[in-house]
């Protein structure tokens, strides 16, 4: 399984974060061998099942076990 770490750098995005993110782990997918850390403004898709957890620096993490990505 592959597990992609997000920082969002916008709280405000929790509110927006199931609506897109697959263009993003679409274009990075040549390197989804290991951990991704992205350091950008983010949505999220529907389609993951996502956790949320603040951090000390006032951005979020968000973390996602994709089984499947490298597919996409």
């Amino acid at each position: 399984m592959y597990n992609t770490v997000i920082y969002l750098n916008n709280s405000q995005l929790i509110q927006n974060y199931r609506k897109t993110i697959i263009w993003q782990i679409e274009r990075k997918k040549q390197n989804m061998l290991g951990n991704i850390t992205y350091n950008e403004s983010l949505k999220f898709s529907e389609s993951y099942n996502l956790t949320i957890m603040e951090t000390e620096y006032n951005k979020f993490r968000i973390r996602q076990f994709l089984p499947s990505l490298l597919i996409l």
